[in-house]
């Protein structure tokens, strides 16, 4: 499931990339494309880490 969420973002990005670019305003990037791709890149990001986390749990420093 990972991989195939990053598979269709990986595909998706050089399309994504030309829209946005196609609605810029004034040479400024749209703030809602910005936002929507930027939630879909910090979503995959955080499953992408939290798997890691799972399969070789971080050490955690123990307080005395």
């Amino acid at each position: 499931m990972l991989l195939s969420r990053m598979a269709v973002v990986n595909q998706s990005l050089g399309e994504v990339t030309l829209r946005m670019s196609d609605r810029m305003d004034d040479g400024a990037l749209n703030a809602d494309d910005l936002r929507s791709v930027g939630e879909v890149l910090r979503d995959l990001g955080a499953d992408m880490v939290r798997r890691a986390d799972e399969l070789d749990p971080p050490v955690r420093a123990v307080e005395q």
